[in-house]
């Protein structure tokens, strides 16, 4: 059983090491919104509703007309 655990090998690391690691010229953020995949302001452009919902009660799970099929809190 180890009774220590190995940190991180800094053998093959070159963070110490002037000009080994690439320079990043770009900005960490950039103040611009994203619209890649947001067309939600035109009107018509997404899709259409498939099947609409009917206003009628499903009573195909239901157990309300057989007796004694409710819990009794008594």
């Amino acid at each position: 059983m180890r009774l220590k655990n190995r940190g991180a090998s800094e053998n093959l690391n070159s963070r110490d090491i002037p000009g080994a690691q690439p320079r990043v010229w770009a900005k960490n953020e950039v103040n611009k919104p994203d619209y890649t995949t947001n067309n939600c302001d035109i009107l018509g452009s997404g899709p259409r509703q498939l099947h609409f919902a009917l206003e009628k009660p499903e009573f195909n799970l239901s157990t309300e007309g057989i007796k004694k099929s409710a819990p009794c809190a008594w």
